[in-house]
């Protein structure tokens, strides 16, 4: 999704989340680029050269990045080995193995430990608010930046047409 910055920002939806579809046109102080298609969520594409993100804020998206990844995959294993626990439970009730030597003492079955899978998907939850916090930040200092380059060129135009008026005076 892209974070649309409006001109006036005491409007309603001053930041508004779309899916972006046709042609784009971007221009900053030394780059120009004209992009055609669709455009919605995914990878976070920063500007590096404009000094406008630092290093470290990248690196700390790239470390989330990775340990969500981790925390998947180890959420996936944790399923898959409750499911495995689960059906050998039940293959074990349906048709229980023979016993060589006779047991004098009941065992209880395996609890399959379920609180494990629960504390990953918290770890998983977490780690993906931090990741949308981090995201909206980042589209935070864009439209910032965006907002005062904007400011900036209305000063330097309001000063031209100063100098305009003081030159159609100069001349009357």
């Amino acid at each position: 999704m892209t974070a649309a910055f409006q001109l006036n920002a005491f409007q309603p939806n001053a930041f508004q989340d779309l899916v972006v579809t046709g042609v784009l046109y971007a221009t900053d102080q030394d780059d120009t680029g004209a992009f055609v298609g669709t455009v919605s969520g995914g990878e976070v594409t920063v500007d590096m050269h404009d000094g406008g993100f630092k290093h470290k804020e990248l690196k700390h998206i790239e470390e989330t990045k990775k340990r969500l990844e981790k925390l998947r995959l180890k959420q996936e294993k944790a399923f898959a080995d409750a499911n495995k626990r689960r059906k050998q439970s039940i293959t074990d009730v349906i048709s229980p193995p023979v016993a060589d030597v006779k047991q004098t003492e009941v065992e209880l079955p395996e609890v399959i430990n379920e609180p494990v899978l629960i504390k990953i998907n918290d770890s998983i939850a977490k780690l993906e608010l931090e990741y949308q916090l981090i995201e909206r930040k980042l589209a935070q200092k864009q439209a910032i930046e965006a907002y005062q380059s904007y400011m900036a060129k209305l000063q330097a135009d309001h000063l031209a047409n100063l100098d305009d008026e003081e030159a159609l005076i100069m001349l009357l």
